[in-house]
């Protein structure tokens, strides 16, 4: 069940077609703007969801292996310095703080520019 807050993004709706699709082996796609910065985070949000649902890590620890997977020593960043020769994420403070908190990156690994 989803319910939608009218003063932020609903990611757990996305999360939840994601997995129906994967279920009925469907096809999806999730993509931003640019299909860089916030399409990383949710990509990545997605994977950690379904390792939890499968038991490869308890909940508790979700928001760690995110923050790893995210962080600068992580796989994310690396597509970052391809597609912009920097390997830090493309937030200006106004994206940052609109997106969801389980899609956001973490300290150190953005910094404030144009997307």
């Amino acid at each position: 069940e989803c319910e939608i807050d009218k003063k932020t993004k609903n990611s757990e709706l996305l999360l939840v077609s994601c997995r129906i699709a994967r279920l009925l082996n469907g096809a999806r796609t999730i993509s931003c703007k640019s299909a860089k910065d916030r399409t990383s985070m949710f990509q990545t949000l997605e994977v950690s969801r379904s390792a939890e649902l499968k038991g490869i890590f308890p909940s508790t620890v979700e928001q760690t292996v995110l923050d790893e997977l995210r962080g600068i020593k992580g796989v994310r960043l690396r597509n970052c310095g391809v597609n912009i020769g920097r390997k830090l994420y493309t937030f200006n403070q106004l994206h940052y703080q609109s997106i969801p908190t389980e899609l956001r990156p973490p300290p150190g690994s953005y910094f404030s520019g144009e997307t």
